[in-house]
């Protein structure tokens, strides 16, 4: 599989670099849908009548222009803020737009970058929060507001692709509205009629083409102009539930949303593939570089025990060196000489073991042992003389040693033969 560790890293670098290679050449080539203009946006914190900042950067422009900047508090009168056209840089493809929200503390709002005909060119933002000012300003707040008082009410519970109904005082002049859906965090789509509308009435009918588990945010608008926001509401369902009435967003496929209060990003399908088939091709990668290895150091440890086997084995190729220097040194030095310990003061006359000892030497007791003819060159020499025996004994007692004393006695035997 790979001949060589440095081998597997290489190819697992390969592996990585053909998915980094696919998964850009894939969103390069991936054309963005036409309604999602931009590919990601971030909306800031905001603080009472503090600046309120948007940033949006990738993809292009509409053709619908200006911008507009819609902060839709929940249940109150929404604010429509048009961007200048400089708010747009299409060389380097990134936006801006700086703006206060005429909001009180507390205020919950969502925002969304809408094109002239308003139609939504990236996410919708998370629900925000107005903060309490810094320095208490106030200054961006109407004197004396009116209290807020909705004109539409829609009748819950909302469910996936059901009809629902909206409510409203037509005596009061108003008429049915049209209801574009917003979903925090995610797109805003077009509600759907579901029946023809019968201003006299006071209802309005329609589909809620909001998928279930999920909330969703009416911006109502009659035929007069005038607008106002609902609340959040929940969109109920279940698996029975029918999907036919749910819109195919380009946004919900492709936009990213970046905000201080969320994370969320929505990746495109295409890219989650990709992203897919790169892990299990590193995957597979990996487990191979690892029963490899696995392999590779058994193999190893094999070959390591067989020689340690043919070097220790009798029948082996060669000889041993180490056991060859140990012999060396066996047979080329001698063993080391054991020194003994004697008395090497010399016998004096007058001690009592001159006496037997010139006894021992003038008859020892193997003279009268019986040689035969055969036997004569086992007889016994001849005891030395007096004075050889006193020359053999001085000598032998001065060396202090019994390889001396031997010596000596070899000396009484020449000289007695001769």
């Amino acid at each position: 599989m790979f001949s060589s560790p440095s081998a597997a890293l290489v190819g697992l670098g390969s592996s990585f670099s053909f998915c980094f290679a696919f998964l850009f050449a894939a969103l390069a080539l991936a054309p963005l849908p036409v309604d999602a203009r931009f590919a990601s946006i971030s909306f800031s914190a905001v603080q009472q009548c503090g600046s309120f900042t948007v940033d949006f950067v990738g993809g292009k422009a509409p053709d619908a222009l200006p911008l507009t900047l819609s902060i839709l508090p929940l249940n109150g009168t929404p604010v429509f803020l048009e961007l200048p056209s400089d708010a747009w840089n299409a060389t380097a493809q990134t936006g801006a737009a700086v703006t206060f929200v005429p909001f009180p503390v507390g205020t919950e709002f969502i925002a969304s970058l809408d094109d002239a005909n308003g139609q939504g060119t990236a996410l919708v933002s998370d629900v925000l929060v107005v903060d309490p000012s810094d320095t208490d300003d106030s200054s961006c707040l109407p004197t004396n507001p009116a209290p807020f008082t909705p004109q539409y009410t829609a009748l819950a519970p909302l469910e996936q692709c059901e009809p629902f109904s909206v409510l409203f005082n037509a005596t009061a002049g108003r008429t049915s509205p049209t209801v574009r859906g917003f979903t925090p965090r995610g797109a805003s789509y077009p509600v759907n009629q579901s029946a023809p509308f019968d201003d006299a009435s006071g209802v309005a009918n329609y589909t809620m083409d909001a998928a279930r588990d999920t909330q969703v945010v009416f911006l109502y608008k009659d035929q007069s102009g005038y607008t106002e926001v609902s609340a959040r509401m929940p969109v109920l369902g279940d698996i029975q539930s029918s999907t036919s009435c749910i819109p195919t967003s380009p946004l919900a496929n492709s936009a990213t949303l970046e905000s201080t209060t969320s994370d969320s990003r929505v990746t495109p399908k295409i890219a989650v593939i990709v992203i897919a088939v790169c892990a299990g091709v590193v995957a597979i990668v990996a487990t191979a570089m690892v029963t490899w290895y696995i392999i590779h150091r058994r193999r190893v440890r094999a070959q390591k025990f067989t020689k340690l086997d043919e070097a220790q084995s009798p029948t082996g190729t060669g000889p041993d060196p180490e056991k060859q220097q140990q012999g060396m040194r066996r047979v080329g030095s001698p063993p080391p000489r054991i020194v003994t310990s004697v008395n090497t003061s010399p016998i004096s006359p007058v001690d009592p073991r001159y006496e037997e000892l010139t006894r021992y030497l003038r008859n020892p007791p193997y003279t009268s042992m019986d040689y035969g003819a055969q036997d004569e060159f086992l007889r016994p020499i001849p005891p030395p003389s007096h004075v050889d025996a006193i020359r053999i004994m001085i000598l032998g007692s001065y060396a202090g040693d019994p390889e001396h004393f031997l010596s000596a006695r070899m000396y009484h035997t020449t000289h007695a033969q001769a």
